[in-house]
């Protein structure tokens, strides 16, 4: 069941993704990870309830740490209009990085995404 207007999790704004090939947004978040620590990136998304005919959304999320390779992934594939929270995490193995990097690659396109809600978190 869909509520009009849709609630959304982060306040009364979301952001819609519409992907063509290849396409991604992303955000750097401005933190000097150190070694050994630990981050975890929440991003709620859901399909388009004004366009349910384009779910289901695939693609991948990605915490990445910029300067130094380290990243970690994970796949997800929304299926409902419903928010649903997307998790992925990163376990600092370098030294030196610049920041962090929340990257969502779409693996379907001409689809719309909406995201909202995006926490970072860190831990030892």
């Amino acid at each position: 069941m869909n509520s009009y207007p849709p609630v959304i999790p982060g306040g009364s704004w979301s952001m819609i993704t519409f992907t063509q090939a290849g396409g991604s947004v992303y955000q750097d978040i401005a933190v000097a990870p150190q070694n050994g620590e630990s981050y975890a990136l929440t991003v709620w998304m859901r399909c388009s309830p004004y366009y349910p005919s384009e779910c289901p959304i695939s693609g991948t999320l990605v915490l990445y740490g910029l300067g130094v390779a380290d990243d970690d992934r994970t796949e997800f594939r929304v299926t409902s209009t419903a928010w649903v929270p997307v998790v992925t995490g990163l376990d600092v193995k370098n030294i030196g990085h610049a920041g962090l990097r929340a990257q969502i690659y779409l693996s379907d396109t001409y689809r719309r995404l909406n995201v909202d809600a995006v926490a970072s978190t860190s831990g030892p």
